[in-house]
């Protein structure tokens, strides 16, 4: 997948701007420790950095559009929770 940008596939430069490896969670936690509530709330709030890894984003996308235009479903996976829900429903309702 390449975007209009001058970078290549979902990272790198894209559109002139340079896309970081790290992003930030803000994490709010609300301090429980004051004496009285007087209509207003006060937060701790700190900053979490992330490095991120999106190396199998790309190849996950074309797989899921790929995915997507077939007329088969995919085979059953057996890490897939739904598929052995799925599967055993279908086994207590006799159809397999």
């Amino acid at each position: 997948m390449r975007g209009s940008g001058s970078g290549s596939g979902l990272r790198g430069v894209c559109h002139g701007l340079k896309v970081s490896n790290t992003g930030y969670f803000v994490y709010c936690n609300g301090l429980t420790d004051r004496k009285a509530f007087d209509g207003k709330l006060d937060f701790e709030v700190t900053l979490i950095p992330y490095t991120g890894n999106d190396s199998w984003v790309e190849k996950s996308i074309k797989e899921a559009h790929e995915c997507l235009g077939s007329k088969l479903p995919p085979l059953a996976g057996p890490n897939c929770d739904y598929c052995s829900y799925v599967g055993s429903v279908n086994t207590a309702q006799g159809k397999i």
